[in-house]
């Protein structure tokens, strides 16, 4: 027993001093430690870094590679993999609609496997970009049978297709016999044909940040994640938590850096890993007659790539004899990587490795000596690639002149190319992100507005902004008051002025920003603006230090008093607790636009259709008024009050509180139905979904609409030969509006049926 306690006693105290961290810097030197701090961070936001509670012995910008020595990959529950190599655990579960108050296209709601969380709502669910997804891979057997222009089906059936696009829900394929339709409940794997990698890569560099150049920082987490972001874009939410948003994601991630994160890897905008190019097996062999497949990003065996004291998490592993062609992204000047065996084999094994240039002729660009196990990697530095196109890696039995002693054959043959970096000419990557930056096109519409522009340091992604989902902020330093005018005619499609900002660096103060229409002081409404009236009660303006720097603060201001008229708007900007000893905070405005009250159906009409024969001339054959003494009034609520969608009054309609139901005899020359439907600012709680039934089939249902919602234009046909039509709106304590309803005597065009996916 006393021989037990010390044998647990001695193998606790190994633990309590094991080396759990190691840092790799650029030149293959490695620092270890138990503990670390603020390495995990470097957003530019916290201390400098540290390990074992000394500062990094080294220059944190020349740091590659940071590992969690106790920590390893484990799950697999299927992913999407993103065409610049990112990796996200889940699975799709729909297709999202266009939205155009939000200027959002398509895309991809995905349910992510924990621990990945988003920051908006703190759920599974990540909205992606449609255009960046190059495969969904479910199962570990999809990923080993899905080739470029493949989907599995559940039943086991591949198909090969021509061109892919995203159908409602699903994926339509233009194969040889035809189109079919494969919803993502039927879908077992997708790879697509042809995407743009690279093109993906230039979004990440270019992703514009408060240093013009701030490294890329690559994550891998215990879920099998791969997240790349800017350094300095990223939220520090606390001590353990980090959030990050990738170029193809429309919101943030977030994960916890105390227990998620298995490695993270830094290069500079002017690089790429080779390994997340394009790659093809030209030759593979072996002696002994068992084939090792090389692998991206880990060794032969599929552990980490590792050579001595050398961890990387990109690269390639390899067994003799192989040859693999990869593909130089535009520019390439330059590739520096590491070549060496791995760790497992020991002493053993015996290779020639070479790189060749576009094709296997004449001699390589690089060749190494014979490289054994208990030899040191090679390492190649600033290797001239300029003049081609392609690199050739060969990993070679090395039986010429063998030393003696080492193993014949192509025994314990695995080599690692570790790290493979090619340094390209920054000039060549185009600023993907500038046209994103809404702030931008705004600002020059206001008086004032140019003068402001100039002083903007940089456009960068507001990464955690939940409201406006894939928002980019123009960064000021704004030290004294602006003042930006515009005069304009109120109407329904311009009665809310938002303006959308956060503090873009840490500090103390912020700004303040405030609206005056006429030289009056006008005060703010909306979801925001009771928010700080009820929380903070300095609710008459914008304050962007009440939130945390990254954290966007939304508000709107209500032009609808002065529907018709032409007013003069200003918005003064002004530095709010300011230090002398401190640099105040810069601005962050992410946009600034006067929005609609109600979201268009046609994207190409952006005004309210006035019906030929109006809803409140017309009696309903039946009705149901859930409250006694209301009875319905044309052009107001049926308690008497103003008609008004998100605070916007209108002149014609119905008002009704939830529950009301009216049915409508239909005239034959009637062809459809038109009508502005939403929450009425005389209620306080949601309400919806409205419906509108056609001979009791249901033929619209619609979103719930809360205060701070927009109204939803509906124009839809009526079927030919209906009889009746009825409007309900689900029980609720709250009052909805059927505004300028009414009927049109010409159809809509029926659409055109899409003969091929694109």
């Amino acid at each position: 027993m006393k021989t037990v306690l010390i044998t647990l006693l001695c193998s606790l105290a190994r633990l309590a001093t094991a080396e759990n961290y190691v840092i790799i810097y650029e030149d293959g030197a490695a620092q270890t430690g138990n503990q670390t701090s603020n390495t995990y961070s470097w957003s530019g936001n916290t201390n400098a870094p540290s390990i074992g509670g000394e500062p990094l012995l080294r220059d944190p910008k020349t740091i590659r590679y940071v590992r969690e020595l106790h920590r390893g990959i484990s799950n697999f529950g299927g992913y999407i993999q993103m065409a610049n190599g990112d990796v996200l655990p889940g699975l799709p579960a729909a297709i999202l609609p266009a939205d155009q108050e939000f200027s959002l296209p398509r895309r991809l709601l995905a349910l992510m496997t924990a621990p990945c969380r988003s920051y908006r709502s703190n759920s599974s669910e990540m909205v992606i970009r449609l255009e960046r997804v190059a495969a969904i891979v479910p199962s570990k057997e999809a990923e080993k049978v899905l080739n470029p222009g493949t989907v599995l089906l559940r039943d086991g059936t591949p198909i090969e297709y021509k061109s892919a696009r995203w159908g409602d829900d699903g994926l339509k394929l233009l194969t040889k016999t035809g189109i079919k339709r494969v919803p993502f409940a039927d879908l077992a794997g997708y790879r697509a044909k042809n995407i743009d990698y690279w093109k993906a890569m230039q979004e990440d560099a270019s992703m514009p940040s408060p240093d013009p150049n701030d490294r890329l920082i690559q994550f891998r987490l215990t879920n099998g994640a791969i997240l790349t972001g800017k350094r300095m874009l990223l939220v520090e939410l606390g001590t353990e938590l980090m959030g990050i948003q990738p170029s193809w994601a429309f919101t943030g991630i977030r994960f916890s850096t105390k227990n998620d994160v298995v490695g993270r890897s830094l290069r500079n905008i002017n690089e790429t890993y080779l390994s997340m190019m394009p790659s093809t097996t030209l030759a593979q062999k072996s002696y002994t007659g068992f084939l090792w497949p090389w692998q991206k990003d880990r060794d032969v065996r599929g552990q980490e790539l590792q050579t001595g004291q050398l961890r990387a998490s990109n690269g390639f592993g390899t067994h003799a004899y192989s040859e693999i062609k990869v593909a130089l992204p535009p520019g390439a000047r330059t590739l520096d990587t590491w070549v060496g065996l791995t760790e497992s084999v020991g002493s053993g094994g015996c290779v020639e490795c070479s790189i060749y240039g576009d094709e296997i002729k004449g001699y390589p660009i690089w060749q190494s000596t014979h490289l054994r196990g208990n030899d040191a990697p090679k390492r190649i530095t600033s290797l001239d690639v300029s003049q081609h196109q392609h690199l050739i890696l060969v990993t070679d039995y090395g039986h010429e002149k063998r030393p003696p002693g080492a193993d014949p054959l192509d025994i314990r043959d695995e080599v690692n190319w570790l790290q493979p970096i090619i340094t390209g000419d920054v000039s060549t990557m185009e600023p993907v992100f500038q046209h994103y930056a809404r702030i931008t096109n705004a600002l020059p519409q206001w008086e004032g507005g140019e003068d402001l522009l100039k002083r903007g340091k940089f456009t960068a992604p507001s990464a955690m902004s939940w409201w406006s989902h894939w928002g980019h902020a123009l960064y000021l330093d704004v030290a004294e008051e602006v003042r930006l005018k515009h005069t304009v005619q109120v109407g329904p499609t311009n009665s809310w002025l938002q303006i959308l900002a956060t503090r873009g660096r840490p500090g103390k103060g912020g700004h303040v920003i405030s609206v005056h229409v006429n030289g009056k002081l006008h005060e703010p409404r909306g979801w925001m603006a009771e928010v700080e009236k009820q929380w903070i009660r300095q609710w008459e303006n914008l304050h962007t230090d009440k939130r945390g720097s990254g954290h966007l603060n939304p508000m709107d201001w209500d032009l609808g008093r002065f529907t018709g008229q032409e007013v003069d708007v200003e918005i003064v900007i002004t530095p709010h607790k300011a230090l002398p000893d401190q640099p105040l905070p810069m601005l962050a405005l992410e946009d600034i636009r006067f929005r609609p009250v109600f979201r268009a159906q046609n994207e190409n009409n952006h005004l309210p259709i006035d019906p030929e024969i109006p809803l409140d001339s017309l009696k309903p054959v039946h009705q149901h008024l859930p409250l006694e003494g209301i009875q319905l009034q044309p052009g107001k609520l049926a308690n008497g009050k103003p008609i008004t969608l998100f605070h916007y009054p209108f002149e014609s309609g119905l008002g009704v509180p939830g529950g009301t139901v009216l049915t409508f005899k239909l005239n034959p020359s009637w062809k459809r139905f038109v009508s502005l439907i939403g929450y009425s600012t005389e209620s306080r709680k949601d309400i919806g979904p409205f419906k509108i039934s056609f001979d009791g089939e249901v033929a619209y249902t619609s979103r719930r609409f809360g205060w701070w919602s927009t109204a939803d234009q509906i124009d839809i046909n009526i079927p030919e030969g209906a009889a009746q039509m009825t409007l309900s709106i689900r029980e609720s304590d709250s009052w909805g509006a059927w505004a300028k309803s009414g009927f049109m005597t010409v159809a809509l065009p029926a659409l055109e049926n899409e003969e091929s996916p694109q």
